[in-house]
């Protein structure tokens, strides 16, 4: 499915998104050299922050936040996103995937994987963000090259 934008034009959205204050007020540019890996990463504390506000502004209301964030907390969220993170690139236990062509649907994948305690923070940042963007052009064209 084209949705009108490529993937580099999709990742250089990102960079611009993830521009410090200052970097805005004084105008500097990100390095042109940023690597996709770290932007995603970015990215992805970025949400999980707003995620987790969101459920520390309303502690009372079960119906903001998901219920894996609201049950782990700030900590253990953030500190099993960092750790998930470097699994997921470093192509570990349970992200290993031998074939990975043989994944016919990635929604499906990552919905699957979510379900262990080593990738779930991962997963539901990566099922939110499938949520916000086209996930047949995001997952299934290019979730390999994050």
């Amino acid at each position: 499915m084209d949705v009108g934008y490529s993937c580099s034009a999709f990742l250089k959205g990102l960079r611009v998104r993830l521009l410090s204050e200052e970097d805005r007020r004084t105008g500097r540019a990100p390095p042109a050299t940023e690597n996709p890996r770290d932007v995603m990463a970015k990215f992805l504390r970025n949400m999980l922050k707003s995620m987790l506000k969101r459920i520390e502004d309303a502690p009372e209301d079960l119906s903001i936040g998901h219920p894996l964030l609201r049950k782990k907390g700030v900590l253990n969220s953030v500190k099993d996103l960092s750790a998930q993170i470097m699994r997921f690139w470093d192509d570990e236990y349970p992200f290993w995937v031998q074939d990975r062509a043989s994944i016919k649907d990635p929604l499906l994948w990552w919905q699957d994987i979510t379900k262990s305690d080593s990738a779930d923070v991962l997963g539901v940042g990566f099922l939110t963000l499938s949520l916000v963007l086209n996930y047949s052009y995001l997952i299934s064209h290019h979730w390999r090259s994050f």
